[in-house]
């Protein structure tokens, strides 16, 4: 039979073509364009992962009615429980209470988590240590057989697939939602080579991976190092936090009562040091109102979101001295000019964020043109009294934040008010000495850059590695 061949003018980068005879029950063309294939034609068998496992388990699910405290439940393992590089993490926990009837997670347990967005689902972790751990139905427990697989290896291999957006391939999607059934997961393929093969992928990892976190470290010293240089040059000392019962509770004359302010958590004693402390600077203390021309927000609007537009930013768009553009929504051309006759960021401004996560700042870098939610406030600095640069960085110190933390509304979530805003004193140096100082920060900040770019190409080129040694390159 002629082989069938694809007209010349269609272009071959956006068709590909599948014997009929390699179909396996899917008829969706994502699942096999993925690097499935890529990384099971090695000189290595591929086995099932149903083959190589005792067992391969989902959790149950836990909704707010089932859950419970710390004191009187166990942590349910969540996808949010696994971070970018398949470690668990337990900052944000969810707890049910002990039930015989569930399987709890023991060591050496991978923990795949099969229902996310179609980005995330695959994430996976393997438990290292002695915990008393549950997990929900989003996550399939797989338990390997030792004779076979090294649990870190699969592990490996499972973050691999994800990172090189397998599952984003083969997995179902609906209701913004994509998942890895358990009979999928049961019959996905995985390259196995010799325990010892193994052994040496696993060695390679870890100790990339042990790279990484030295830098990481690196770096992170050197950002910890931004506040103290900062306030050693202003001449200003943090006040210490007492939590002894004694400064709980405390008394404040009427007399001293200022600004309409009755709640009893503007008068503790950390602010009021570190309002002292910002008095007695090497330079004098001017409120924020002073040195801006704007001090403004976003505007508060639901968006109707678009594939191509102007780019429209919220607080999870903004970072300590960074704006990330790059995973921004759109909206039309059309409610984007409605909004610029309130605020237009430019080059050169300042980004607050106020409301949710807040005292976060960074300047505006760019000329390119985008949005604000009301959720960020947006501060347009006097060039002639304060540099954008300096601005930034004593927006972003522990002595500002201080500030924030004092004057901060909203009962379930923290909203920092324009007018309060406005009233934040910052200490102001001669233009030259700001330079100076920002200048000295930016370097820190660059170093820091540096290693966590140096950290993260540690980890990439390990993956290459693992991928060579797999493939047998």
């Amino acid at each position: 039979m002629e082989t069938y061949k694809v007209p010349s003018h269609i272009d071959p980068d956006k068709i590909f073509l599948v014997n009929r005879s390699e179909l396996m029950n899917r008829l969706d063309p994502i699942y096999y364009n993925s690097d499935l294939a890529k990384l099971n034609i090695s000189k290595y068998q591929s086995v099932t992962i149903n083959s190589i496992a005792i067992s391969l388990k989902s959790g149950t699910g836990a909704g707010k009615q089932d859950q419970t405290d710390k004191k009187r439940g166990i942590i349910q393992i969540r996808p949010t429980n696994i971070d970018e590089n398949g470690f668990l993490k337990y900052n944000k926990n969810i707890y049910i209470p002990d039930n015989s009837s569930l399987e709890k997670v023991e060591i050496n347990d991978i923990l795949f988590n099969n229902t996310n967005s179609q980005e995330l689902v695959g994430k996976t972790a393997v438990l290292k240590e002695k915990k008393e751990l549950l997990y929900s139905n989003h996550i399939t427990k797989i338990r390997v057989n030792l004779t076979k697989v090294i649990p870190d290896y699969l592990w490996i291999i499972l973050n691999l697939y994800q990172k090189n957006k397998i599952f984003y391939s083969i997995c179902t999607n609906w209701n913004n939602q994509s998942g890895v059934g358990l009979e999928l997961l049961k019959s996905l393929k995985i390259p196995l080579p010799p325990l010892e093969i193994q052994q040496q992928i696993v060695d390679l990892y870890q100790e990339a991976y042990q790279q990484k976190q030295q830098k990481e470290a690196e770096a992170k010293t050197l950002l910890e190092s931004i506040d103290t240089y900062l306030l050693h040059e202003l001449g200003i000392t943090l006040p210490q936090k007492d939590n002894s019962l004694q400064n709980r509770i405390f008394t404040t004359p009427f007399s001293e009562v200022s600004g309409g302010r009755l709640e009893p958590k503007y008068y503790t004693q950390i602010y009021i040091e570190n309002e002292h402390n910002l008095y007695n600077s090497k330079y004098s203390l001017i409120s924020v109102s002073k040195i801006t021309s704007i001090v403004s927000d976003g505007t508060h609007f639901t968006p109707k979101y678009v594939d191509e537009g102007i780019k429209f930013i919220s607080v999870k768009d903004v970072r300590k001295s960074t704006i990330d553009l790059n995973n921004s929504k759109y909206i039309t051309e059309e409610e984007a000019n409605s909004l610029d006759k309130r605020c237009k960021p430019q080059f050169g401004d300042i980004l607050l964020t106020k409301v949710g996560t807040i005292g976060l700042a960074a300047v505006v870098q760019t000329k390119e043109r985008f949005q604000i939610f009301v959720s960020l406030a947006l501060l347009r600095p006097k060039h002639n009294i304060v540099f954008p640069e300096y601005l930034e960085i004593i927006l972003n110190s522990e002595c500002t934040y201080l500030q924030y933390d004092r004057i901060v509304k909203g009962a379930g979530v923290p909203d920092l008010h324009l007018e309060d805003i406005r009233k934040i004193k910052i200490p102001l140096p001669p233009i030259e000495k700001q330079n100076e100082i920002a200048e000295h920060i930016q370097g820190i900040r660059a170093q820091a850059k540096e290693l966590q770019e140096q950290a993260q190409k540690i980890l990439e080129e390990a993956k290459q590695e693992v991928e060579k040694m797999i493939l047998g390159e």
